[in-house]
């Protein structure tokens, strides 16, 4: 039978992070805000829709974060105690377009 999750240990440098968190929950707070130069992806697109194929920059963005995450599993994980974290093997990225 094929396992859904990897557990990960919390490396105890990043324990007082998580306890930070904590203490930070209730304050109102900004999630993310992030800003990156995209130039070179967008060279790669057109690059790619020349040859024929269509492609969108949110797929795209979409693709690469992906990878990334399939590289990078505990990036995803959920915290299930003070020194441990869960992967699952499936990933979900969501999407908000205004």
């Amino acid at each position: 039978m094929k396992k859904n999750s990897i557990v990960f240990p919390v490396p105890a440098s990043r324990i007082a992070t998580f306890d930070g968190n904590a203490v930070a929950r209730p304050k109102h707070h900004v999630a993310a805000l992030v800003e990156w130069d995209v130039t070179l992806a967008r060279q790669k697109i057109r690059d790619v829709k020349r040859t024929g194929q269509r492609i969108s920059f949110n797929a795209w963005m979409i693709r690469v974060i992906d990878y990334t995450l399939q590289a990078h599993p505990q990036a995803a994980a959920f915290k299930v105690s003070r020194k441990k974290l869960v992967a699952f093997n499936g990933i979900n990225i969501d999407m908000v377009v205004e």
